[in-house]
């Protein structure tokens, strides 16, 4: 069974990421781990305080909850029908989006990513993410374009 991964950042090229995805899953058999990577949030404020007082403290799940919650109503929005395919829903937390995923590919056969750039030369070079996963993973890598999803 082919194991493959579409990273999503909600945009609309991970529409197309995920559908390629899916028609992918269904021609070789497989499932699909839908990854979201997001940066946790870091402690704002104006003036140093201490820590022991609670203003600097965050709830580290609180990041993690509310990327679940995005890539949630982002896969229900998409309006995909996945059929029999199994689809997991993955999130992780990494300051560099496309260094978290080439670590992670290797779990994988194959990595959709979708590509956003736009003007005149958008289809002449993708998007750095996906440029960086394609020349990197350990898996093969499909850079999905086309019009818009």
């Amino acid at each position: 069974m082919m194991r493959i991964a579409v990273a999503i950042d909600a945009a609309r090229a991970s529409a197309r990421a995920m559908r390629t995805a899916v028609d992918e899953a269904r021609a070789h058999g497989g499932g699909i781990d839908v990854i979201y990577v997001y940066r946790e949030a870091a402690p704002v404020a104006a003036f140093p305080s201490f820590p022991e007082k609670g203003r600097d403290r965050r709830d580290p799940s609180a990041s993690e909850r509310q990327a679940r919650a995005a890539l949630d109503d982002w896969l229900d929005g998409l309006e995909l029908d996945v059929g029999d395919v199994e689809v997991n829903r993955v999130v992780l937390t990494g300051a560099n989006p496309a260094r978290t995923l080439i670590e992670r590919s290797s779990q994988y056969d194959l990595m959709c990513v979708g590509s956003r750039r736009t003007g005149v030369f958008r289809d002449l070079r993708p998007s750095v993410v996906s440029e960086l996963v394609a020349r990197r993973a350990h898996c093969s890598v499909l850079i999905s374009r086309g019009p818009q999803a």
